[in-house]
C-alpha cells in the first residue's frame, strides 16, 4: 500500500471556510506548544494559541495564515481547524499592526487592573502576530 502524501485541511471561521485544500504537512502554535502536523498522524485535539499556520500544500507551495486562537482537531484523514479570526498576509495592514503594538505598549506601562492589563497582552500578541505574518505579503 502507499504512503499517504498530503492530508485534508479545513480552516473554519464564523464567516465560513477560509481554507480547504490539500496539505502535505502544517505547523501551528499550540497553547502547549508548536505542533506539527503530517499524513497519518495519529487523532488527537489541541487549544490553539493565537500564531502562523505554517501550510506545506499538496505539490510543496508554502503559505501562512494567522490564526488567533481556537481549537485544531486531527481525525482520519482531515485536520480541521476552528477558529474565531483567521487573515492570511494580504489581509493584514502593517501599519495598522505597527499602530496597535504601539498603543498596547503604552497601556501595558500604565497602572491599571488585572482584566485590563490581561486584554492588552492578549491585543499585543494579536498585533505581534499580525506584524510577522505582514512580512509575508509578497507569498503567493
Amino acid at each position: 500500500m502507499a504512503e499517504k502524501k498530503a492530508f485534508n485541511l479545513k480552516v473554519i471561521t464564523p464567516g465560513g471556510v477560509k481554507v480547504e485544500e490539500r496539505a502535505e504537512m502544517v505547523i501551528m502554535r499550540a497553547t502547549t506548544g508548536d505542533m506539527g502536523v503530517l499524513p497519518g498522524h495519529e487523532p488527537c485535539s489541541a487549544a490553539l494559541d493565537q500564531g502562523i499556520l505554517r501550510i506545506t500544500a499538496a505539490g510543496g507551495r508554502q503559505r501562512r495564515l494567522g490564526v488567533f486562537g481556537g481549537l485544531a482537531k486531527v481525525e482520519g484523514d482531515t485536520l480541521t481547524v476552528l477558529t474565531g479570526l483567521a487573515q492570511w498576509p494580504s489581509e493584514v495592514e502593517p501599519e495598522l499592526a505597527q499602530a496597535e503594538r504601539d498603543e498596547c505598549l503604552v497601556r501595558l506601562r500604565e497602572e491599571r487592573d488585572h482584566a485590563h492589563t490581561q486584554r492588552d497582552k492578549e491585543l499585543l500578541n494579536q498585533a505581534l502576530v499580525r506584524i510577522e505574518l505582514s512580512e509575508f505579503r509578497d507569498e503567493a
